[in-house]
């Protein structure tokens, strides 16, 4: 045989050795595909509860959960002085949802055995001397007394207590202001009243001076002068009304507006009455009564006329607008405004996808060390690696098929929106799956037990729901206490969907290349400590 046969023969050799290494690997991994998928196949109550369980579960949440908040039924009790008046009617309109008033009585004990009874939910106490203690310039405490063991409703309670006692601060500033704004009608009608007189005054006025006529000029004067001090007090309540409406809503110049401007030329016209009043009975007093004199009469009357049309520009502005100034509407500008259902959908598909996939893969290397076939894959030419991929493929076909029927059921059954279309939802999807098997085969290899495998899971699947932003933000938890949060799947895959169902947008780019990170380095760690089992035996 020549050199060059020779050649030719060893590099078919070499060809089909590298043929029959690739198909080794490709067959002996894909081996265990079918393995797997088999053990599972043979269980279908385990596919059931795994896809419709959780759908079903979900499903009942959304036709059974009652968004807005119950009712707190209240008792007032009122002091036993006798100066309140004790009947329900009389304070039913004072309570603003949620607080239901229940009853109103003066037996502080028997309210509090009624609540001890949780046949209502609230006492509020009302102060004794409540009218002396606001006269006196100080504030009437409202004691409000509840029967509550959970944090998160009673921190409701304290909240709708602090508005419960705005809206009664509210209502008696509103009828204070009702009966004084009484008193500002009046004023405003009582200046165009006053303008007419003083006019009138100042014509009387006028020919009584031309015909020389002292006693009466001084009369007219004295009526001028009274009529344009109350003149005075009633545009100073107005300016007082204006000031506090510009603090309100914050206007630099209130002198600017219209009612500012009316305000203003009332006052100058009281102020030019006021002077030209005390000159002319100077004049009079000293018996000049000519042609100048006249002259300032006709401009008294004028300035009547001036606050006369000042008046009318004041508009009176009503009590609950003066004491509320501003109201607000709001509008959302998130692409839609989901329910209760649609917003937790993310994270239920996220907990439930990393569940299933932590509790196929976590008991899959613990059943294969207790079964004794980690001995027969080692006298097998299959390598710890080709197991490992061969379950991993395995686990991640048949975790998708779960995952998709879950988010099929989702979108068609509940109507859950996928805003940024299927392919991103598939892929961020994909990457949640890829790091909870590896979080599952990482506690796969660690595990010494079966039992120590299922502790292990239901500890993941208590930290996901408690730290993974399932219904408490991460916001609200302590820094050094989100360490346990990011260590987990779930929390990543919720910031994930959440973002592609509910807002159509990309997440931020560091949630999928945690969870890629996490599904490479658990993989890479995991191997490495089966591969350590396979070969100690």
């Amino acid at each position: 045989m020549t050199s060059e046969q020779r050649r030719s023969a060893g590099s078919k050799v070499a060809r089909r050795g590298l043929f029959n290494h690739l198909a080794s690997a490709i067959v002996r991994p894909s081996s265990f595909i079918g393995k797997e998928l088999t053990e599972v196949r043979r269980q279908p109550r385990l596919l059931l509860t795994l896809v419709l369980g959780p759908f079903l579960i979900l499903f009942l949440f959304g036709i059974g959960y009652a968004a807005s908040p119950n009712d707190i039924r209240t008792v007032v009790v009122m002091p036993s002085d006798g100066q309140l008046v004790a009947t329900a009617e009389q304070y039913r309109d004072a309570f603003a949802k949620p607080f239901v008033l229940d009853g109103v009585t003066q037996d502080a004990q028997s309210a509090r055995d009624r609540l001890q009874r949780r046949e209502i939910q609230a006492i509020i106490y009302f102060p004794a001397n409540a009218y002396q203690t606001v006269l006196q310039g100080q504030r009437a405490t409202l004691q409000v007394e509840y029967n509550e063991i959970d944090p998160l409703t009673a921190q409701w309670v304290n909240y709708y207590s602090y508005v419960q006692t705005n809206e009664l601060n509210k209502r008696i500033l509103v009828e204070a202001l009702k009966q004084n704004q009484g008193g500002q009608t009046t004023s405003q009608q009582e200046n165009k009243t006053l303008a007419t007189q003083m006019g009138n005054e100042a014509t009387t006025l006028r020919g009584a001076l031309g015909k020389g006529d002292r006693d009466a000029a001084l009369q007219q004067l004295a009526a001028i002068r009274q009529d344009n001090t109350k003149a005075q007090q009633n545009t100073l309540t107005s300016l007082q009304l204006l000031g506090g409406v510009a603090l309100f809503t914050n206007i630099q110049n209130p002198g600017g507006t219209p009612q500012g401007q009316a305000v203003t030329a009332a006052q100058g016209a009281i102020t030019r009455i006021n002077d030209n009043s005390t000159r002319l009975q100077a004049d009079v007093q000293a018996g000049q009564m000519g042609q100048s004199q006249q002259d300032m009469a006709n401009t008294i009357g004028q300035d009547a006329g001036v606050i006369g049309q000042a008046s009318d520009q004041l508009k009176t502005i009503p009590p609950d607008v003066l004491v509320s100034p501003f109201q607000s509407q709001s509008s959302n500008i998130s692409p839609i405004a989901p329910g209760f259902v649609e917003f937790y959908a993310p994270a239920v598909i996220a907990l439930l996808i990393q569940h299933i996939a932590v509790t196929l893969t976590a008991l899959t290397l613990v059943r294969e060390r207790l079964l004794g076939a980690v001995e027969v894959f080692r006298v097998s030419p299959t390598g710890a690696g080709e197991v490992m991929i061969g379950k991993y493929l395995a686990y991640l076909f048949l975790t998708a098929i779960l995952g998709t029927a879950l988010a099929v059921g989702m979108y068609f059954g509940l109507g859950v929106h996928i805003l940024a279309g299927f392919f991103p939802f598939a892929g961020m999807l994909l990457l949640l799956i890829l790091a909870s098997l590896s979080f599952g085969f990482f506690i796969s290899a660690i595990s010494n037990s079966e039992s120590q495998a299922v502790q292990f899971s239901m500890l993941v699947l208590l930290a996901s729901v408690f730290f993974g932003g399932f219904f408490l933000g991460l916001d609200s938890l302590a820094p050094y206490v989100r360490v346990i949060s990011y260590a987990l799947p779930v929390t990543y895959g919720i910031k994930a969907l959440q973002a592609v169902m509910l807002r159509g947008e990309a997440p931020v780019w560091w949630v999928p290349v945690a969870l890629g990170a996490m599904a490479l380095l658990l993989f890479i760690v995991s191997t490495a400590l089966f591969r350590r089992q396979f070969r100690r035996g």
